[in-house]
């Protein structure tokens, strides 16, 4: 819902700290700002600014996130599962996002949000959706430590952002 996009952000922000700069050791995003990871997202202009001393703005930060709400149809979908998909992808991104979203409602699981997607995820009722994604959620994040035992270490974070953003999004339905 178009609604919920600043709200959305709000609450991620608090999720990924807020607008701090953190390099966490065996992080595989490496660096971060404002949740913003510099391995996989070279490109953003805040980099350019931090390099230089100085610390991007707001509307920057905004700007990048409101790019992965687009990416995953937030728009589109219902109050709190809106929030729930964004939340999760930028956690681990907006295909593995589309992809959880598509096993939640039982359609081939390709990474992009279309029409399929759409008409199933309005099939559904929203709060059973939310607890669907959040089985995907656990699954997911219990399979990365089954592969990489090493990334164990931030399991508990990982569980409890999942029910962290499964009780925001509730209370958004």
């Amino acid at each position: 819902m178009k609604e919920n996009w600043e709200k959305s952000f709000d609450e991620v922000m608090r999720s990924e700290g807020g607008f701090v700069l953190t390099d966490i050791s065996g992080d595989l995003g490496g660096q971060t700002y404002a949740g913003i990871a510099r391995k996989p997202n070279p490109g953003w202009v805040g980099w350019k600014l931090i390099d230089d001393g100085v610390m991007p703005n707001k509307t920057m930060v905004m700007d990048f996130y409101k790019t992965i709400w687009n990416s995953v149809k937030c728009d589109d979908l219902p109050a709190g599962v809106d929030y729930l998909v964004y939340d999760f992808a930028v956690n681990a991104g907006p295909g593995q996002s589309a992809k959880l979203l598509q096993r939640a409602v039982g359609v081939p699981a390709d990474g992009g949000i279309g029409p399929i997607t759409l008409a199933a995820v309005q099939s559904k009722d929203a709060k059973e959706l939310i607890d669907l994604f959040t089985e995907q959620k656990k699954a997911f994040y219990n399979l990365i430590v089954q592969n990489r035992p090493e990334q164990v270490k931030f399991l508990k974070g990982w569980m409890n952002r999942v029910n962290h953003s499964k009780e925001i999004a509730s209370h958004m339905v």
